[in-house]
């Protein structure tokens, strides 16, 4: 008897650190009928920061898979924006404590969730890089979505010479 409380015991553990990861992606992510329409501009546009009080995300998309997903990105449950292969757009923040949450839909979902998860605590005049990138491995598309040095971000930006405009469209009827 006592084996099977602990069995139910450790499941009803394990569901409910479950839960509780899915509670930490629903709230950085956005509502899920939120969709994008990006675009290409290839008029390059330096990197600048345009207000000091505020803080600025560079989200840049990198692909190295097989398919070339558009990829939303969320700031603390709200989405600012998407991006896709070689493409990126920049977000001005409050200063403090940031969720951040990169989600597409990959070609093969089982094998990964399309969406990944990233912490950020910025600084008011700073400016932050992050890429996106589909990884392939064993035919398995994997995103990414992880902090890049400055140094590499500006170098990206300087290289990829197109900014993302959105078009910000809705499934919901």
């Amino acid at each position: 008897m006592k084996s099977v409380l602990v069995l139910l015991f450790l499941t009803a553990t394990a569901l409910a650190q479950d839960q509780s990861r899915i509670a930490t992606a629903q709230a950085a992510c956005g509502p899920k009928d939120v969709q994008f329409d990006v675009k290409n501009d290839p008029t390059p546009r330096p990197a600048s920061h345009a207000d000091p009080d505020k803080a600025t995300l560079y989200i840049i998309g990198e692909d190295t898979g097989i398919a070339h997903p558009t990829i939303r990105v969320a700031v603390d449950g709200a989405w600012v924006g998407a991006t896709h292969t070689h493409a990126y757009f920049s977000v001005p923040v409050e200063p403090g404590e940031h969720h951040l949450c990169a989600s597409g839909v990959l070609v093969n979902p089982k094998y990964s969730p399309g969406t990944a998860l990233a912490h950020l605590t910025a600084e008011a005049g700073k400016a932050y890089y992050f890429r996106t990138r589909v990884i392939t491995i064993n035919l398995a598309e994997v995103l990414d979505f992880e902090a890049i040095d400055s140094d590499q971000g500006k170098l990206l930006i300087a290289f990829i010479l197109s900014a993302s405009r959105i078009r910000k469209t809705s499934n919901a009827a």
